[in-house]
């Protein structure tokens, strides 16, 4: 490293008068935090202050090594009987950091390259970039790049070279690719040939029965069903799902009771249609057909008199003039509603088997 020479003369500040042998210590800027100092150019050991000989003068040095080139120093010059005179913020480092060297080769925080050394340098690095012959062209549209041609000349290329340079046209979309697969992965940074089926299985786990089907943003899978069941569309009308469809159960009617809705729940679904079969014991039989707009039904009378309704689906006769009947008001999701109408004055209960379908 460079040692950095400083000289100079101590002068009594008001009548100028050289003063020799004083004690010239030297100090960190703006404090008393003593500077390290050499009395030779190279060599020695470190001190903290010199002393002028007889006629003022003075020199130390400064190791660049010891302190950054924008460190700043103060002189504190002092003699028995004289004042104390100080000098702050003083820069010590002379023009020697200034650097010429064109390779910038020292690679120095502390050494500044001169305007001619940077040019000198940077003229050479973009030189080394130019290959076999020219300069680099210029790009003219956005997405252009420069790449080496067959003769070793930069070349400008456009995004739609990429494809041949690349060489996609004779590998990938001739070479890799088999008839009827798509190009992807099913390991990391492993393509493959994938078939279509491969492709699908990105959706799930899978397994033999199971159906494909669009979900709100996405493809979605639906589980197969047990044995025997069937696919139905669910509730809210938006996704598949498995499900036996029909329901067999039973209820009663009190041949007393009035006229009025009565639900009858426990269905599990939102039934199609409801097929009925009604039994009024030792007097009458019924089969109905409802889905809620269309009801059809067929009386058996014991005393004769048998009819065909298309706006009923049950009658349960107790006597000329004296029933029940009914129709489907509503399917609904657990069920379906029945409207009653009470005629004349029949009595016993009635029994009603039903077949819900979904």
């Amino acid at each position: 490293m460079s040692r950095h020479p400083v000289v100079g003369t101590c002068r009594d500040t008001a009548t100028g008068q050289i003063r020799g042998t004083s004690t010239i210590s030297i100090y960190l800027a703006g404090g008393t935090v003593p500077a390290s100092v050499y009395t030779t150019s190279t060599g020695g050991t470190a001190v903290n202050s010199v002393t002028s000989d007889s006629y003022g003068k003075f020199i130390f040095y400064i190791d660049e090594s010891d302190y950054d080139l924008t460190q700043l120093f103060k002189i504190v010059s002092s003699k028995t009987g004289y004042d104390t005179i100080t000098y702050d913020n003083l820069p010590f480092f002379s023009f020697q950091c200034v650097d010429t060297d064109v390779s910038l080769s020292s690679d120095s925080d502390k050494k500044i390259p001169t305007q001619k050394a940077v040019k000198t340098y940077i003229d050479t690095v973009v030189a080394a970039i130019t290959l076999a012959a020219g300069a680099l062209p210029s790009a003219i549209a956005e997405n252009d790049f420069i790449s080496a041609d067959g003769s070793f000349n930069w070349v400008k290329r456009s995004l739609g070279d990429t494809q041949t340079i690349l060489g996609l046209d004779s590998y990938i979309l001739k070479t890799v690719l088999t008839a009827n697969t798509i190009l992807g992965a099913t390991v990391d940074s492993t393509p493959d040939n994938l078939t279509i089926s491969d492709i699908l299985d990105f959706i799930g786990s899978t397994a033999e029965g199971d159906t494909i089907y669009r979900g709100a943003s996405t493809w979605d899978r639906l589980a197969k069903g047990s044995a025997n069941q069937k696919k139905f569309m669910n509730a809210a009308g938006t996704a598949p799902e498995w499900a036996s469809g029909l329901k067999i159960g039973t209820f009663t009617r009190s041949m007393t009771a009035a006229g009025g809705d009565v639900s009858i729940t426990g269905v599990g679904f939102k039934p199609s249609v409801v097929i009925l079969l009604s039994c009024l014991a030792l007097t009458s039989m019924s089969i109905g057909f409802d889905d809620a707009t269309n009801h059809h039904c067929i009386l058996n009378y014991a005393s004769g008199n048998n009819q065909y309704y298309t706006t009923k689906s049950i009658m349960l006769r107790y006597s000329i003039g004296n029933y029940q009947s009914s129709l489907l008001k509503s399917l609904d999701s657990d069920g379906f509603t029945i409207t009653w109408a009470k005629t004349g004055s029949p009595t016993g209960t009635g029994i009603i088997h039903y077949l819900a379908l979904r």
